[in-house]
């Protein structure tokens, strides 16, 4: 019998944007930790670490797409001068807030 893993898709609101995630899993069993994917932009999508879906069990995996890359593309008009490491780094902090990650 095929176990099914629970998946939740959304936003979280930053920096006037709007980044995309996908949690993979409910809650974690006691001494496992949840495992936030970083995809290694800027450019790149969360699809190709989608196989690490797998390692949900007992824990959750969270993906998800840089500002500016794939579900959390921008469009509306911007400052081209906000494209900086500190930004990202920023987005992984709203990411952790956002879902609750310590």
């Amino acid at each position: 019998m095929a176990t099914t893993v629970p998946v939740r898709e959304g936003f979280i609101p930053f920096h006037g944007y709007r980044t995309w995630f996908r949690v993979v899993g409910e809650r974690e069993e006691p001494g496992r930790v949840p495992i936030l994917c970083l995809h290694g932009g800027p450019g790149a999508t969360w699809h190709h670490m989608e196989p690490y879906e797998a390692l949900a069990e007992g824990r959750r995996v969270i993906f998800y797409d840089q500002l500016g890359c794939g579900n959390s593309g921008v469009t509306a008009t911007h400052e081209a001068s906000m494209w900086q490491p500190q930004l990202y780094v920023d987005e992984i902090a709203a990411i952790r807030d956002g879902l609750g990650l310590d």
